[in-house]
C-alpha cells in the first residue's frame, strides 16, 4: 500500500505555481494547478546507489505509560551542535506490525538522501504500530472521517515523550504521515494545537469537518492521487474547504493518475521540505513540561 506510482500532477495555492483553475467556489479557495519538476529527471537519473534503511536509522524502543512503541531514529548528521527540528514520520496500514523495519518506506527515504540531510539536518523518528492508529467512518457529508484506533493514544505519549527527550528546537516540529499516517497526523493537529509548526498528509482522511476551527493553527499541505479509490481525493479537498472556511490556510495537491500511494514526483522535489522547513512557531505547548516555550 506504501508503494510509489509514475505519474503526478499537483494541487495546491503557492504563489510560484501556475495553471491554476478553482477547485472550490469563493474568495478562499483550494486551486487545482498542474506542476512540473524539471530537476526530477536528473536528480533521479544521477543518483548514487541508495542506502540500506535499517543501517543509517538506528533501531530503538520508546517507553511509554501504556507501553512501549518501537520506532526508528535518523539524527542530524556529524554535527548536532544545538537544537534542531523533530520530523515524525507515521506510516500506513501495510507497515503495521512489530519488526521495527516495514515502516521504512519512500517517505523515511525521501528524509534519509544525502541532499535531504545537508539541506534539512534534523532529528527524524519514525515509530511502527501493531494496531491501527486510527479507523474510518462516515461523516455527515457521507465521506470519511477519521477517529482515533487502538494505538493512537500510544502515538499521542510518543510525541509527548519525543519532545521533552530528545535536543530539539520545539518551535520546529513537523508531522507527516501516508495513508493511515496522514490520517493520524491530521488528528494529532486537534489533539497538540499548538505543538507542530507544520504538516504533510498524503492520502489521508481528514477528521470530520466540524472539527475544522480547532486545526487552523498549523501549516498543513494536503497531498492526494487523484484516482485513489481507496481514501478518495474527495474526504481531503473537503477538509481543506472547512479549514479555509474556519480562517485556515491549507494547501491541497492532486495528482493525476495516481491512486492510494505517495506520489514519487512530489517525493522528489525538494519544494516541500523547502515549504515545511520554512514554518515555524513563535510560541509552543509542550506536554509535560510547566509552561509553554517560546
Amino acid at each position: 500500500m506504501d508503494q510509489p506510482s509514475a505519474s503526478s500532477k499537483s494541487v495546491g495555492s503557492a504563489a510560484h505555481l501556475v495553471g491554476r483553475r478553482d477547485l472550490i467556489s469563493g474568495a478562499a479557495c483550494a486551486s487545482l494547478i498542474a506542476v512540473g519538476h524539471p530537476r526530477i529527471a536528473q536528480r533521479q537519473s544521477g543518483a548514487a546507489a541508495a542506502p540500506d534503511l535499517r543501517d543509517l536509522l538506528e533501531a530503538r524502543t520508546a517507553r511509554l505509560p501504556s507501553g512501549s512503541l518501537p520506532y526508528r531514529l535518523l539524527r542530524p548528521g556529524s554535527d548536532e551542535s544545538g537544537k534542531r527540528p523533530l520530523v515524525i514520520l507515521l506510516h500506513g496500514s501495510g507497515a503495521i506490525g512489530s519488526d521495527n523495519a516495514a515502516q521504512l518506506g519512500p517517505l523515511v527515504r525521501s528524509w534519509a538522501t544525502d541532499e535531504s540531510r545537508r539541506r534539512f539536518p534534523s532529528f527524524v523518528v519514525a515509530p511502527q504500530v501493531s494496531v491501527r492508529s486510527v479507523d474510518y467512518g462516515p461523516d455527515s457529508d457521507e465521506l470519511p472521517s477519521s477517529r482515533p484506533g487502538p494505538a493512537y493514544a500510544l502515538i499521542l505519549e510518543f510525541v509527548d515523550w519525543a519532545l521533552s527527550t530528545l535536543p530539539i528546537d520545539c518551535s520546529r516540529v513537523y508531522v507527516m504521515g501516508f495513508s493511515m499516517g496522514g490520517s493520524t497526523a491530521l488528528r494529532l493537529l486537534l489533539d497538540r494545537p499548538r505543538t507542530f509548526a507544520g504538516a504533510v498528509a498524503l492520502g489521508a482522511v481528514p477528521p470530520p469537518r466540524s472539527r475544522a476551527p480547532e486545526a487552523v493553527y498549523t501549516p498543513v499541505l494536503l497531498v492526494h492521487g487523484e484516482e485513489d479509490s481507496e481514501n478518495p481525493a474527495a474526504g481531503a479537498l473537503a477538509w481543506a474547504h472547512a479549514l479555509r472556511a474556519a480562517g485556515g490556510g491549507p494547501t491541497a495537491r492532486l495528482y493525476p493518475g495516481v491512486g492510494h500511494q505517495p506520489p514519487p514526483d512530489f517525493l522528489a522535489a525538494p519544494d516541500w521540505q523547502e515549504w515545511l522547513f520554512a514554518q515555524a512557531r513563535s510560541e509552543v505547548q509542550v506536554v509535560g513540561r510547566d509552561k509553554a516555550q517560546t
